[in-house]
């Protein structure tokens, strides 16, 4: 969906931005599949297939890499994990696939602070939030918080983007 990858992009290009204009330097890579569950980075993380587009700064660079590769392309500050927005509510689709892919990235990336960015609820007039047994974003939000604050606390933080408004 062209939608979500202008999005994507978009907020990459502005954290990237953000910190340049308040005098930090960053970099910023993504690893983008889009709508990617944890047990697709799992499979990925065994297969070694090289099935991420690879972005950096909020530009695409037209690169396709493993997730292995990317993660012993340089030394990282910090990693953000994050489920896929249509299972994010769901605790039981975390698990096993977070924490391998965790310890995964932290035997490869020992010095590396590991965050999990939390999703947000689909809008009220979203037709999915049905499908996903909700009446009300609100409903799903309570099932977000609760999936989210069960993950284990080896990844330290978390964004809780789903609590901006």
């Amino acid at each position: 969906d062209s939608s979500l990858h202008e999005i994507r992009d978009r907020h990459s290009r502005y954290l990237h931005r953000i910190a340049r204009a308040g005098g930090a330097v960053i970099n910023t890579t993504c690893l983008y599949i889009g709508g990617c569950p944890l047990d697709r980075h799992f499979r990925n993380m065994h297969s070694g297939e090289e099935a991420y587009e690879l972005y950096a700064n909020g530009e695409p660079t037209g690169f396709k890499v493993s997730l292995g590769d990317a993660l012993v392309n340089r030394e990282w500050d910090v990693i953000t994990f994050q489920q896929a927005s249509f299972k994010s509510f769901d605790y039981e689709t975390y698990q096993p696939y977070l924490d391998e892919v965790a310890d995964y990235a932290r035997t490869l990336c020992p010095k590396a602070k590991f965050i999990i960015h939390q999703t947000w609820p689909d809008a009220d007039t979203s037709p999915r939030l049905e499908g996903f047994g909700f009446q009300n974003n609100g409903e799903m939000f309570k099932a977000l918080e609760a999936a989210y604050e069960r993950q284990p606390r080896l990844l330290g933080r978390r964004i809780s983007s789903g609590t901006a408004s």
